[in-house]
This record gives structure tokens, C-alpha cells and sequence, in this order.
């Protein structure tokens, strides 16, 4: 493979080549591209070259185990397991309740600014 030093990637949603917006295109650093991507989600890689010679390129996709995910489940099984226990608490119904109303004040307020 050869190293070219003004190679640009984009991730796109498009089907067309180059069909990017400008400040979308990354760089290539030293050669390779690292980017996530949601398995949910279909994209397309773009690549443009600065000068016009024609060049080979390889993509590999890894999956990797993201560990915090599995801890976001281990304590949602936990949580769930526990709720018949701790909606009986009052200190937890008032506490969810203050916490709720002051996110619901937030978001009111953030609403009345930007819009």
C-alpha cells in the first residue's frame, strides 16, 4: 500500500462520491482512520484524493467490547430488581420528585431561551 499524505475520509449518508460537507472530511493521520459507528445506522466511507494517481486502500472494521455498556446493564438489572423495595421508601418518593420537578423547571427555562 502506498502512503499518501493528502488523503481525506468522510463518513457519509449519501450514495454519491464526495458528497460531503466541506468541514466534514478528516485527514488521514499517519495513514490510518479510527472512527465509531452505530451498528444501527447506514453509512458510507468517502474517500478523496488531492492529487489524481491511483491508489489501493484497505478498511477493516473491528467490533470492540465497550465494557461500560455492560456495566450500564448490570446496574440496570440491579435497579430493577431493587424498585419493589425502594418504591416503598419515602425519601425516595420525595427525593424522585424534587429531582424531577427541577429537571422539569431546566427544561422549561432552556425552552423559553432558545426558542
Amino acid at each position: 500500500m502506498q502512503q499518501i499524505e493528502a488523503t481525506f475520509v468522510c463518513r457519509n449518508a449519501s450514495t454519491g462520491l464526495c458528497q460531503c460537507e466541506m468541514g466534514e472530511w478528516q485527514v488521514l493521520q499517519g495513514g490510518m482512520w479510527n472512527a465509531v459507528k452505530s451498528p444501527y445506522v447506514s453509512r458510507y466511507v468517502d474517500v478523496k484524493l488531492t492529487d489524481k494517481k491511483s491508489t489501493v486502500f484497505s478498511l477493516s472494521i473491528q467490533d470492540e467490547l465497550q465494557k461500560w455498556r455492560l456495566a450500564c446493564l448490570g446496574i440496570g438489572f440491579v435497579l430493577l430488581f431493587l424498585s419493589p423495595i425502594v418504591s416503598k421508601w419515602a425519601p425516595f418518593y420525595y427525593s424522585s420528585s424534587m429531582a424531577l420537578g427541577i429537571l422539569l423547571v431546566v427544561l422549561i427555562v432552556l425552552f423559553q431561551v432558545l426558542f
